[in-house]
């Protein structure tokens, strides 16, 4: 079970879980599994209880499960629902059904129902990450754009490279006293208009939050050096690669944060996050799972048809 439905289910009974995912008990809490009175066929039994058809054709539509996914679901609430039977001894608890029977048991006994509830060594192990460790520690950041024109080769070079410059010299100061200029706004100004220009070749070019140390030399002294706001164009700049007219999209101060300030936010990452499901379920999975050694199941899988309809529809 995600560990973010365990509340979810205690409010809002009957709910289904609209996310396509690997068999999980929280398929089985969220999906209607009410005995349906004609045309059943049983498919498995644990303990003596039957299961039939009609729970599998359910859970498998609700959750979009395979037949087997769906059948291990059904098992899989129907041990919970018996190991519940010696726990919950509220009477009132027993007497609204198995959904509130096994909610009341999961509650009781599952021990990760918040996120200060994720063992240490879990949250650890996602800090530890790069991808991750990287958004909590990084040197100071940049992130440029920029139009291009490649040096000109041949006779006419020098006339070209002129040319080349005027053109980005002209763009340049239509937008050095704008603020909050955007990609779109800097190729939009370079990219419709270089033909008519006289200028064969022109790069569009992204440098994604590189640190200083990635940046060459002449690049790096007019990236990072002076007070420098996001979403302004930077004087021209020549190189061995040619005329760029660069802005600044994007940048990060260096950051150095601690695993203790970054623990509540991983917590809640690996408790609420999809990106993190997987885990959850497993989580879930590897502590209902010994319940189903502790008692006697059997499964007719044999018996659930290639195309089940429901019953009643």
């Amino acid at each position: 079970m995600p560990l973010l439905a365990l509340p979810l289910i205690l409010s809002s009974c009957g709910q289904r879980d609209k996310t396509p995912s690997q068999r999980t008990t929280h398929n089985i809490l969220l999906g209607d599994i009410s005995p349906v009175p004609r045309g059943r066929t049983q498919v498995a039994q644990v303990n003596g209880v039957p299961i039939f058809d009609d729970c599998v054709v359910r859970q498998a539509k609700s959750s979009e499960l395979t037949a087997q996914d769906a059948l291990q679901e059904c098992i899989d609430f129907e041990l919970l629902a018996q190991e519940a039977q010696s726990f919950v001894k509220d009477r009132e608890v027993q007497e609204r059904g198995k959904q509130e029977l096994v909610r009341a048991f999961v509650t009781g006994t599952y021990p990760i129902t918040s996120a200060d509830d994720i063992p240490l060594e879990i949250v650890q192990k996602l800090w530890n990450l790069p991808a991750i460790r990287k958004r909590y520690q990084h040197p100071e950041l940049r992130n440029i754009v920029f139009c291009r024109i490649p040096p000109a080769t041949g006779d006419a070079a020098a006339d070209s490279d002129e040319t080349g410059q005027a053109f980005l010299q002209n763009i340049y100061e239509k937008l050095k006293d704008r603020t909050e200029i955007s990609e779109e706004d800097l190729f939009g100004e370079c990219y419709p208009h270089y033909k008519d220009a006289g200028i064969a070749n022109l790069e569009l070019n992204t440098f994604h939050l590189y640190p200083r140390t990635q940046y060459g030399d002449q690049f790096r002294a007019q990236v990072f050096d002076g007070p420098l706001t996001a979403g302004v164009v930077l004087p021209l700049l020549q190189s061995r690669y040619g005329w760029d007219l660069i802005l600044l999209t994007d940048l990060r101060p260096e950051l150095n944060r601690s695993f203790a300030d970054a623990e509540k936010e991983l917590r809640d990452a690996l408790f609420t996050k999809p990106i993190y499901e997987s885990w959850r379920n497993t989580s879930f999975d590897d502590w209902a799972s010994p319940f189903e050694a502790k008692h006697d199941v059997q499964r007719f899988v044999e018996r659930i048809p290639a195309t089940p309809v429901l019953p009643g529809a």
